[in-house]
Formats: C-alpha cells, structure tokens, sequence
C-alpha cells in the first residue's frame, strides 16, 4: 500500500465532504471561493 494512493483516497473523500456541505448550504463553487478567498478552481470537485 502506497502512500500516494492513500493520500489520493483521502482527498477524494474530503471533496466530496466539500461539495456535500457546500451544496447544503446553497453555495456555489463561486461563492465558497470568494468566502475563502481562494480562486473558484481551488474548491471545484
């Protein structure tokens, strides 16, 4: 077991924790960005 594909599974989990919470909220990608101050790209899942 690689731990490149260890940290691959774990960041597919968090983006789609991401995207659930943010589609609970009602954010879009655009606004959870502007929210962090980080570019649109940086939250897309």
């Amino acid at each position: 077991m690689s731990t490149s594909t260890d940290l691959k599974d774990d960041e597919l989990s968090i983006g789609k924790l991401i995207r659930k919470k943010r589609k609970e909220k009602g954010y879009t990608q655009q606004t959870l960005a502007d929210e962090l101050n980080v570019s649109p790209q940086a939250v897309s899942t």
